[in-house]
């Protein structure tokens, strides 16, 4: 689902409807090409997390934030968009080429039924999160997802049809400026024979006709090339705000060519493993250079088993950096086919994830020097960082204590008054 969907948005972009200045189709574009494929995949992941966790009939404090989280993605990346761009092409459909009766009438009882069975299913999906016991099978949660699924499959099939029938309009109006292009040329073409005939009467009128016409041509000439000039201004902003958004998350980006066995990095990978960027071009093998050696193995074996059965990975390996420092990171991979169905490419990212890691090791030490001191003490049972006392000793041992750093130990730490009665009353 994920390689439809960005093939889907390729085909977007390629298309240049991101560009469209027609607010109608610009918003059905954007709820046919992006929001409703990722409703989509949305719900079937949420469906498919809902289900393990009822069929169980048990959930963990991790798989009911995670449940929230998806449905406060459903509710406001998801329904909110589309609800607002099916409102929007309503609304502007009349200022351009005219109003379609058939978009009037086919999609407002089609988004009033994905709204319903959506906000039902995100009810459904937030009660589950919010609520430690459970009060609805497994049948109908799949019941109230596949409802939703389905009605958001209908009303993306009509806004489909309905942004074709609008292109088509557009295609339409395009069809007669041309015809009216030509019949202003061919008018032209006479009024040039008819000056040709009348040459030696009078030279200075068609002369100043001609000068005025190529002033005219000039400026409609210089106003595309400065609209050209500020799309790749655009463009060059827009690498450059990725590239720096690489570099704050630590992410970077990457490109196997199957067919050349070349490698694309982007800059901030580069810098994840310790090159200057763009200083060098690197191959497939080199790039296996910088893994572990002890993960080699077991990386070779991930991504070939991925490009056999054509699908993405992720895993987490050891690199060793071009200055000898080893990190962590987490690699993530996408593939994508030639049009007889071989892997042509695979792309994906690469996370350091080597800070992260060391944080949650030393807020698992913290957790255990807070157990074994509390039994220590007598109290009868501490929960991870929910007492008032445990909370401010992981934030201190986390973030270091102010004249101690990150090496202070629980004992070390000193509480005060309000720290001391957080931890009688946990006792």
């Amino acid at each position: 689902m994920t390689d439809v969907r960005t093939m889907i948005t390729h085909a977007g972009d390629l298309s240049n409807l991101i560009l469209d200045p027609d607010l109608d189709s610009y918003y059905l574009m954007d709820v046919t090409l992006l929001a409703l494929p990722q409703t989509q995949d949305r719900l079937g992941m949420v469906m498919a997390d809902g289900k393990a966790m009822l069929e169980r009939q048990a959930s963990s404090n991790k798989e009911r934030q995670q449940l929230a989280i998806h449905a406060t993605l459903l509710k406001e990346a998801d329904l909110d968009r589309i609800v607002g761009s099916v409102q929007t092409a309503l609304n502007e459909d009349p200022n351009f080429y005219g109003t379609s009766a058939t978009l009037q009438t086919r999609l407002p009882p089609l988004l009033k039924e994905y709204t319903t069975t959506a906000e039902a299913f995100v009810s459904l999906t937030t009660g589950l999160a919010t609520s430690e016991k459970i009060g609805v099978t497994a049948e109908e949660y799949l019941k109230a997802g596949n409802k939703a699924r389905e009605a958001s499959f209908k009303l993306w099939r009509a806004a489909d049809e309905e942004l074709d029938t609008l292109l088509q309009k557009r295609i339409e109006s395009y069809r007669g400026r041309r015809t009216r292009s030509l019949m202003v040329s061919a008018l032209a073409l006479l009024a040039a024979v008819g000056f040709v005939s009348f040459i030696t009467r009078s030279i200075s009128g068609p002369l100043r006709q001609q000068a005025a016409e190529l002033t005219v041509s000039n400026q409609a000439l210089q106003g595309e090339i400065a609209e050209r000039n500020r799309a790749e201004a655009e463009l060059r902003r827009s690498e450059a705000q990725l590239a720096a958004a690489q570099a704050i998350a630590h992410v970077g980006s990457w490109e196997w060519d199957l067919l050349s066995n070349q490698m694309t990095w982007s800059d901030e990978n580069y810098r994840i493993h310790g090159l200057e960027p763009g200083k060098s071009k690197v191959s497939h093998e080199a790039s296996l250079d910088f893994i572990h050696p002890e993960d080699r193995g077991s990386s070779n074996i991930t991504i070939t088993r991925s490009v056999e059965e054509r699908k993405p990975f992720s895993f987490e390996q050891r690199i060793i950096r071009a200055d000898g420092e080893q990190r962590l990171i987490h690699r993530r991979g996408e593939l994508v086919l030639s049009p007889e169905g071989k892997v042509a490419k695979v792309f994906g990212t690469v996370e350091d994830i080597t800070e992260r890691k060391r944080a949650d090791d030393e807020l698992e030490k913290v957790h255990k020097q807070l157990l074994d001191t509390s039994r220590q003490a007598g109290w009868r049972k501490l929960p991870r960082a929910c007492c008032t006392c445990g909370q401010r000793a992981q934030q201190r041992l986390r973030l270091g204590d102010p004249g101690r750093g990150h090496g202070a130990q629980f004992q070390d730490l000193e509480f005060g008054q309000g720290d001391r009665a957080a931890a009688r009353a946990c006792r």
